[in-house]
């Protein structure tokens, strides 16, 4: 066998590999995501079911609790069925923070 066919077989082999370690890359990234957003499903849902209140809470307050990135929150509530986003107004009815309420089935 020559230097070219082997490295023509070591091509072929290192196209094989990076697509496998992309498809596996892609597939713990679906995971981790499906992950947040039933973790901040199932945290709203418990907030709601405990009946202090309406159960909305802040980005801020979520982010603390959750130990997750207001962007990963966002994403999560945007995507679930059973989590709708509220605003809250300041003193002159401005926009002044985003709520998450639970809306699924408790």
């Amino acid at each position: 066998m020559n230097y070219l066919t082997w490295l023509e077989i070591m091509a072929h082999w290192a196209a094989i590999l990076t697509a496998f370690v992309a498809v596996v890359a892609y597939g713990k990234y679906l995971i981790e995501r499906s992950r947040k957003r039933r973790t901040l499903e199932t945290f709203l849902k418990a907030e709601k079911a405990s009946a202090k209140d309406k159960g909305q809470r802040s980005l801020m307050h979520l982010a603390a609790r959750l130990s997750m990135t207001e962007q990963d929150l966002m994403d999560s509530a945007f995507r679930s069925s059973k989590i709708t986003t509220r605003v809250a107004a300041d003193g002159q009815g401005f926009a002044d923070r985003m709520l998450l309420e639970y809306t699924g089935r408790i």
